[in-house]
């Protein structure tokens, strides 16, 4: 892995639909990417987001899997994971919603706070329905 992780991520596909929701959600979210990648992949993260035009207000690559600390000092609110175990952890030791797109790879029991999509579509859905309930809740405050 060593040897071609660089190429891996250089060369990494994009998932379906995920350029799109994440265009729209730059206009209502702060987006903030926080990996497990090392520091030593960041130009190449970098450069793959340009290729993609993905949209990024903040990326920051930790070097290991454990993301709470970095969660907890930006405050974020919401979550989107692939790592089962680090959904289940994000969503139990810092109370925030934590989506998890469904993948071969990372099945598992899902607890309260954990929220299994199948695609990129159904994350805007749920998105969509947990931000009105928080502008509805923020309404009553």
């Amino acid at each position: 892995m060593k040897d071609h992780e660089a190429d891996i991520y250089a060369q990494a596909d994009l998932a379906l639909h995920a350029q799109t929701v994440i265009e729209k959600w730059q206009h209502q979210f702060e987006l903030f990417y926080v990996t497990a990648r090392g520091s030593y992949l960041e130009e190449i993260t970098r450069k793959w987001f340009k290729v993609n035009q993905l949209p990024f207000h903040h990326l920051e690559l930790l070097g290991q899997h454990n993301k709470i600390e970095a969660i907890k000092k930006h405050r974020i609110q919401l979550f989107l994971e692939d790592k089962h175990d680090n959904a289940v952890d994000i969503a139990t030791e810092c109370s925030i919603p934590v989506i998890l797109i469904d993948t071969p790879y990372n099945q598992g029991d899902d607890p309260h706070g954990v929220i299994r999509v199948k695609n990129w579509l159904e994350a805007e859905q749920w998105v969509a329905q947990w931000s009105a309930s928080i502008e509805g809740d923020s309404a009553h405050d």
